[in-house]
């Protein structure tokens, strides 16, 4: 079960879609980002022509209802090509698998975007320790440059 809850769930989904919509309807190339939602915040990823295509990303997801935070780690488009693209698809895809299989980790809580070899994570922890096993696991691939943490720590229930 996640943190945030069904409604949360259904919430960001609600303002994922929105966003989505957004992007598709103003700027071709705010079609290539990616969004992930979790508790109304929003993490941009990917990458766009210029600085200008940037900002207009940035400020279409804050004119979205809900949004509480809009995290923006766009790139300026660099000489990525398709071979980088697969390697991120695979870091991606193999970290959620380390994420699943670890029974230290509660993997649904956490929301995993690869872009250029730099891991973006984002959700909520259960302990700082889980974070740092969740951490690790993006260490040991191959081809991460770098771990980017927009991830919080779950505060302990004061009632018990």
């Amino acid at each position: 079960m996640q943190e945030r809850g069904l409604g949360g769930a259904i919430d960001d989904t609600v303002i994922h879609s929105k966003i989505a919509a957004a992007f598709l309807e103003n700027d071709v190339s705010l079609r290539r980002l990616s969004i992930e939602v979790h508790q109304g915040e929003v993490l941009l990823t990917g990458t766009v022509p210029n600085i200008t295509h940037r900002v207009n990303a940035v400020r279409r997801a804050w004119q979205v209802e809900g949004v509480k935070t809009v995290i923006n780690e766009i790139e300026i488009a660099d000489s990525s090509d398709v071979i980088d693209l697969a390697r991120d698809t695979w870091i991606t895809a193999q970290l959620r698998l380390r994420l699943t299989f670890d029974s230290k980790v509660l993997a649904i809580n956490y929301a995993i975007e690869t872009v250029n070899g730099a891991v973006y994570l984002m959700g909520v922890a259960q302990s700082a320790a889980e974070l740092a096993q969740v951490r690790s696991h993006a260490r040991e691939l191959r081809y991460v440059r770098r771990i980017v943490s927009h991830v919080r720590i779950k505060q302990p229930d004061p009632a018990g």
